[in-house]
């Protein structure tokens, strides 16, 4: 994706806006392979280059450029957050697993000792 701006400090804002772009795609290729840590490191790097591009004179002046980005990083972001919280739901689902285990197994023991 390719940002163009007609203002002087465009080619920081057309830079940042693929940085921002290329650490959201690796978010999102860290969270197919369920590397949260990474996920939450890359995360942090991205919300400085947020925060720089909407603090910037030029955002104001070339925000019309930068949906088509922005859009494409929401895309990003739901299926990060879906996957995500599959995650969850299965390390849920595990976690309640060895709770019926454990109680099966001490069960087994109160029954064992009489």
């Amino acid at each position: 994706m390719e940002i163009k701006s007609s203002t002087s400090g465009g080619n920081g804002l057309r830079e940042q806006a693929e940085a921002l772009l290329g650490l959201t795609r690796s978010m999102a290729a860290a969270a197919d392979e369920q590397k949260w840590e990474t996920v939450a490191e890359l995360e942090g790097q991205r919300r400085a280059i947020i925060s720089e591009i909407f603090g910037t004179p030029a955002f104001q002046q070339d925000a019309g450029r930068l949906a088509a980005c922005l859009r494409e990083v929401l895309t990003f972001d739901r299926r990060i957050i879906d996957q995500g919280e599959a995650g969850l739901r299965e390390l849920t689902d595990k976690l309640a697993g060895f709770g019926q285990s454990r109680r099966a197994q001490d069960a087994y023991q109160d029954v064992a000792a009489d």
